[in-house]
């Protein structure tokens, strides 16, 4: 994550409240990224670290909230399993207004039509279950993505070169609005570089000692 002193933090400082309150137990690390365009891929990196020596990590952006026992699921069958788990089916993308709305105290179902934009039925991002194995055997996520997205799909194709299809558990993340980032649009440098970067994985896909080639 990266620190903005406005919106995204105070998404951050909503969504890990009711992590905290969901999950007490759960010791929360926040991968920081300052230096250059933000990289997701070296703040969930940095997490890993902060963490130490853990079984089981839970990979959450910091504008999503998740179904409870989907979080749990994806957890067990990380554990059990040595796949990455998607720890939902349905990426509820609230609103705008319907952000607002949540952020002022509203508790009625968050997925009611006006409060979202689209449901993502195939993400692989957001809320992400994966065992401590699996994760050394990808090194983590690829720090060559930088800027907009991909670092996600990128991945997923290294877990499932090591370990086989990823598995997704059922439920709903919701993912609170936020203005897009400038290196998000399409004519960027940095988005067509990670588009570019993302078709080479997709040409190695399966195939583990290409991906760890492309990785070195």
């Amino acid at each position: 994550m990266r620190p903005d002193h406005c919106h995204r933090d105070r998404l951050w400082s909503f969504c890990k409240a009711l992590w905290v309150e969901r999950f007490p137990d759960w010791p929360i690390y926040e991968g920081l990224h300052l230096d250059g365009p933000f990289n997701r891929s070296a703040a969930i990196n940095t997490a890993a670290r902060m963490a130490g020596n853990w079984d089981v990590a839970l990979i959450i952006d910091s504008d999503v909230i998740c179904d409870p026992r989907s979080v749990r699921s994806s957890i067990d069958i990380a554990d059990l399993t040595g796949r990455m788990v998607v720890a939902h089916d349905a990426r509820v993308m609230i609103n705008q207004a319907g952000t607002t709305r949540i952020l002022k105290g509203f508790r009625g179902a968050w997925d009611q039509r006006g409060m979202f934009e689209r449901i993502w039925y195939d993400s692989v991002s957001s809320a992400v279950a994966v065992s401590r194995p699996l994760w050394e055997s990808v090194d983590g996520f690829d720090e060559k993505f930088v800027g907009w997205g991909r670092e996600d799909s990128a991945f997923q194709m290294s877990c499932e070169a090591e370990a086989g299809p990823f598995l997704r558990v059922s439920g709903k993340t919701f993912h609170l609005w936020h203005a897009h980032a400038p290196e998000g649009q399409h004519t960027s440098p940095l988005r067509q570089a990670n588009e570019k970067r993302y078709e080479a994985y997709l040409a190695a896909r399966w195939d583990r000692d290409a991906i760890k080639e492309l990785r070195q």
